[in-house]
């Protein structure tokens, strides 16, 4: 019956500690995630480039990637990365917002407009923050529109031809 017993123990304590072995998945997680907190965006892109590979279901990967590529400036990336979290399905209201602040960076204001409103829809929780994004928004719509920006643009056309 002591044998057994002892048996017993050695067998739990094997299974317990082989157990802890991580695997490639959680490694690739931890130092994307890593990464991403430093804000070393380009290690970050290839650690969650290489994760979605693994798990192209994870919407989490895509919202984060997007990101790095939006700081990275390259945006039509992070807007599919976007795309991707929506159709997944994950953060939606996020990845429109994100979305939309891209729009802005391009000067598609109107666009940007409609994204805000998706954003707003699918988490009002974020209203306030998004009114303040509308705001401004709408006043580079009106900037845009007005005269001194018809100047700003012709005095920036005429700087890059000198």
């Amino acid at each position: 019956m002591r044998k057994l017993i002892i048996a017993y123990f050695i067998l739990i304590f094997c299974s317990c500690t082989s157990s802890h072995k991580k695997s490639k998945r959680e490694i690739l997680e931890e130092k994307a995630s890593y990464y991403y907190k430093k804000e070393i965006y380009p290690e970050a892109i290839d650690y969650f480039s290489e994760l979605i590979r693994i798990d192209s279901t994870k919407g989490e990967y895509f919202i984060k990637r997007g990101y790095c590529n939006n700081k990275s400036s390259y945006l039509i990336r992070a807007l599919s990365d976007y795309q991707k979290a929506i159709d997944l399905k994950y953060d939606v209201s996020g990845a429109y917002l994100n979305i939309a602040i891209i729009a802005m960076q391009l000067e598609k204001d109107s666009i940007a407009l409609i994204y805000f409103d998706k954003s707003l829809h699918a988490d009002s929780t974020k209203y306030q923050k998004i009114q303040y994004l509308v705001k401004m928004c709408k006043l580079n719509i009106e900037m845009r529109k007005s005269d001194a920006w018809k100047d700003f643009e012709e005095y920036k056309k005429r700087t890059k031809q000198n």
